[in-house]
């Protein structure tokens, strides 16, 4: 197996992945039972880089051939998934070291320059920390009329890159990948994973924020 079998193979199941996540994790019902309508156009966007990472999965892993199933299971060893193990709870370390000492630095990612209302400003601080927690924290003021569609959409998708940026791709992503690939594949694997992301979440962000900021929606 190269690079593209493990490409093709993360890419193409991206979605599946990320909705079992989210049922695991409450996301879905949060969303929608909190939001209704406007929580599956939220999961929609939430999902939207996972499809197009799909449909590139596919692209890219084009006339593959995949060699036997086997074929890889006869070099797995107990010292090699120890030492894996290991590096990746050293990797782990690191990474909550640095968020220690940014934390007793008291370094924070403000989010109040957004063109957006206090109330959608404050969701969109909350979904940074915890995505359930901005959408939870939306409802209300979307429900009370005092914050559109709109500005919902743009501070939860917003909140979201940032927690992703922050969170999730340093203390998830990484650990995850690199327990499973070498370091050099995992590394590639969470870069083209964040490439997708980011280049298909941050205009849709930008749009919305566009559109909030004109109340258009």
């Amino acid at each position: 197996m190269d690079f593209r079998h493990v490409l093709k193979f993360s890419f193409v199941t991206w979605p599946v992945r990320v909705v079992l996540l989210h049922l695991r994790l409450g996301v879905v019902p949060v969303a929608v039972g909190s939001l209704g309508l406007l929580g599956v156009v939220y999961l929609g966007l939430v999902y939207l880089p996972s499809l197009v990472g799909m449909v590139l999965g596919l692209w890219l892993g084009r006339g593959l051939r995949w060699p036997e199933a086997d074929a890889a299971a006869a070099r797995l060893s107990a010292p090699s998934i120890f030492r894996t193990a290991l590096s990746v709870a050293g990797r782990y370390a690191v990474f909550e070291a640095v968020f220690l000492v940014l934390d007793l630095w008291n370094v924070r990612i403000r989010l109040d320059w957004l063109p957006l209302s206090p109330e959608a400003v404050a969701a969109a601080s909350l979904a940074a920390v915890r995505p359930t927690l901005g959408i939870m924290a939306a409802a209300p003021s979307y429900w009370g009329g005092r914050v559109s569609a709109g500005e919902v959409l743009a501070a939860l998708l917003l909140g979201r890159m940032v927690y992703m940026a922050l969170q999730e791709f340093p203390r998830a992503t990484v650990q995850f990948y690199g327990s499973i690939y070498p370091p050099a594949v995992a590394g590639r694997l969470v870069l083209y994973t964040a490439t997708v992301l980011f280049a298909v979440s941050l205009p849709v962000a930008a749009l919305l924020l566009w559109l909030a900021a004109t109340k258009s929606l």
